[in-house]
């Protein structure tokens, strides 16, 4: 898993990326993200398929969560 956290410049706020890493083919997907936030609060690993996140519970092969604010 990698978190990554990404600062946008001056005009926009920090936002956090996260991905896993698949070991035997090294492909990578997306599996978060949040903007407005510095880095996340807790990451847990439940089981192989899952992961939580600020109490967000995603399926790594199937879920994607993302959260942003337009205004």
């Amino acid at each position: 898993m990698n978190v990554y956290r990404n600062d946008g410049g001056a005009t926009v706020d920090w936002s956090t990326t996260i991905s896993v890493v698949e070991i035997a083919t090294g492909h990578e997907r997306n599996v978060y993200f949040h903007y407005h936030e510095y880095e996340p609060n807790s990451i847990s690993w439940l089981d192989d398929e899952h992961v939580q996140i600020n109490d967000i519970t995603l399926n790594i092969h199937t879920e994607y969560y993302e959260s942003f604010d337009y205004r």
